[in-house]
């Protein structure tokens, strides 16, 4: 699925898309997997309209992270497409080691993305080369994580619209 969602963006719209990895502990990158799995659930009984401005992907995240993990201050980020990543690099959510320009230029996936076919490995080659990891480099994406925990997938989705996918870490106290 979240080939599909990014694949979309890079490879037929062309827009412009960025792969961060999340500062996070994997007991955090769970609980918010399993605050968008209820949201999915309730949703299949009861839809809901989208508002583009009070309730679209970019807060819905913030609205998931705040029942997930703790409350997020409000900040004009949230509702200002294009903008998310600079909030989370100065919250040291996303690795502050590298300058932010440095960090999106290595987080641009759109080359590698358009390289290869949706149906192939399309989700382990945006991956490939991902230099941009967090000083300790101990990474979520290779340790196992809680049964049914899948965060690439969550985080993918998450963040489509708003062109940044994120990929946990484990080394935040956010």
């Amino acid at each position: 699925m979240s080939a599909i969602l990014v694949g979309l963006r890079t490879n037929h719209r062309h827009e412009d898309v960025y792969l961060y990895r999340l500062r996070t502990p994997p007991v955090r990158a769970r609980a918010l997997l399993l605050d968008y799995l209820q949201t999915v659930n309730h949703l299949a009984s009861q839809p809901e309209w989208y508002n583009a401005f009070s309730h679209n992907c970019t807060t819905t995240i913030r609205l998931h992270a705040g029942n997930a993990i703790s409350k997020i201050p409000l900040d004009w980020r949230w509702l200002a497409n294009g903008y998310l990543d600079q909030l989370l690099y100065e919250k040291g959510v996303i690795n502050h080691a590298l300058t932010l320009a440095e960090l999106k230029s290595l987080s641009y996936i759109n080359p590698r993305a358009q390289a290869v076919s949706l149906d192939g490995d399309f989700s382990r080659a945006i991956r490939t080369d991902c230099h941009h990891a967090p000083p300790t480099g101990e990474l979520t994406a290779h340790r196992p994580l809680p049964k049914g925990a899948n965060p690439h997938i969550l985080a993918s989705q998450a963040v489509e619209c708003s062109r940044l996918v994120f990929l946990p870490d484990s080394t935040t106290p956010y």
